[in-house]
């Protein structure tokens, strides 16, 4: 069962109402999509997640740049304990996409930023996330895979799934786009409008493996509930894999898997009632409901998706601003609904979406 729903305006001025059809950038939740590849070529032993990825790209003409380059893991790289720096963080990133925002980038174009930049810390060392992790990783998987990763995600995720309202963001017109609102002060050099009757002020190519698609909640939920809550994209052994997660720097008690977070919540389905027994009380405090998914932001979009492992339950929100509202917000509203929903349908199978 998949139930959508939609709140407030796609648009503010002429007012148009939000619909359930509604697509936006999902921003980083494109993060997901790029390990779920990497980890189905891992099953087919096209690619070692633990082998230089000099192995699959150090021919390149720019890998010598690369920081650390010949230390660095695909692993690493999913996991963003690669020690690299972001690259739109940079001197000049800005200023390129300023000056040309309709140019497409190579990858190359992207990872110039950090070439022969120091890292952050040895490979392995320690934590930081940065796009520039899926960037490379996305130069892997199309040498390991021998094709581009838009058609790598779209013959392996996106149709399979019937993902009808997910697509790659390689062109500024993007049907059934709505606008979206950004803050004043953020680092692109975007008008507070950032789209405008389905098309968007600049070339989206640039974000490609650290994002790269246009969705819409009720996709993003039938996605997560496949990744995570069956055998259909990944056998369990794998998704335990992606989800065993490391220390990051997140909200509290936030782990960093490969590619996607894992969040430990209180279950509320084992708090104790008033006068329960002081054992009983340590023993539900330990049974806690595992929130596995991402969040996302895109100028003017904000995304966030997960799977409710207890509940069985995948729950997406997509919001077209960026003003006001924080990664802790969303995971809050997330949380709040998947608590509701998941009490209202009581013992029901546990596909919900």
């Amino acid at each position: 069962m998949a139930v959508v729903v939609a709140s407030g305006l796609a648009r503010k001025e002429p007012t148009a109402p939000m619909t359930p059809a509604a697509r936006m950038f999902s921003g980083s939740v494109g993060k997901v999509l790029v390990a779920t590849v990497a980890l189905q070529l891992a099953e087919e032993h096209k690619l070692d997640l633990d082998a230089p990825i000099s192995d699959a790209i150090g021919e390149l003409a720019w890998f010598d740049r690369l920081p650390s380059g010949e230390a660095l893991t695909a692993r690493q790289l999913l996991n963003h304990t690669s020690g690299l720096p972001e690259y739109f963080d940079q001197p000049g990133a800005i200023a390129k996409l300023r000056a040309a925002p309709q140019v497409e980038w190579t990858v190359e174009d992207r990872l110039a930023f950090v070439f022969d930049r120091p890292v952050h810390f040895a490979p392995g060392q320690g934590w930081s996330y940065a796009d520039t992790n899926y960037i490379v990783l996305g130069a892997v998987l199309e040498a390991a895979a021998g094709k581009s990763f838009y058609d790598l995600a779209r013959a392996r995720l996106i149709e399979p799934l019937g993902l009808a309202r997910t697509e790659a963001a390689v062109t500024p017109k993007l049907v059934g786009l709505v606008s979206g609102y950004t803050a004043p002060g953020r680092p692109f050099p975007f008008p507070a409008e950032v789209a405008v009757d389905g098309v968007f002020c600049a070339d989206p190519q640039f974000e490609w493996t650290g994002g790269g698609f246009v969705s819409n909640a009720g996709d993003l939920a039938t996605f997560a509930a496949a990744l995570w809550g069956s055998d259909t994209l990944l056998p369990a052994a794998r998704r335990a894999e992606m989800t065993a997660g490391v220390t990051a720097k997140l909200t509290p008690g936030e782990r960093y898997g490969l590619g996607c977070t894992v969040r430990e919540l209180r279950s509320r389905e084992t708090e104790p009632a008033s006068g329960t027994p002081a054992a009983e009380v340590a023993g539900a405090a330990s049974a806690a409901e595992r929130a596995i998914g991402h969040s996302g932001w895109f100028p003017g979009y904000l995304t966030d998706v997960a799977w409710y492992e207890q509940a069985g339950l995948a729950v997406a929100l997509q919001v077209n601003t960026d003003q006001g509202i924080g990664l802790p917000q969303l995971h809050s509203f997330l949380d709040r609904a998947a608590a509701a929903m998941a009490a209202a349908a009581g013992a029901a199978p546990a596909d919900r979406q």
